[in-house]
């Protein structure tokens, strides 16, 4: 869980899309609790989940992946806004033929 929760950003991400629940109620505090699990802990190297955690580090940094997810997150964050906005531009370039 450390890796994939840095910050209060990642644990509202998860909390909304119920992979946890936070009991704590501060999203800082749910964060720095799983950020210091570890800390004195031995790591072995043969983690669970390490080809799985390449696999999603190798796709997050394609650059095509990259761009797609900025659009989603700049661009198209409400359909409806997206929608309305290539209805003015093609009735803006009907408009102009």
């Amino acid at each position: 869980m450390d890796l994939l929760i840095n910050s209060k950003e990642d644990v509202k991400q998860l909390h909304r899309h119920d992979v946890i629940d936070n009991w704590l109620g501060d999203d800082v505090e749910v964060a720095f609790m799983f950020n210091n699990l570890g800390k004195g802990r031995i790591i072995l190297d043969q983690f669970y989940y390490a080809e799985m955690c390449s696999e999603v580090d190798a796709y997050c940094k394609r650059w095509w992946n990259r761009r797609v997810a900025s659009l989603k997150r700049d661009y198209f964050k409400n359909i409806w806004v997206t929608v309305a906005t290539m209805a003015a531009a093609f009735f803006l370039l009907l408009t102009l033929t």
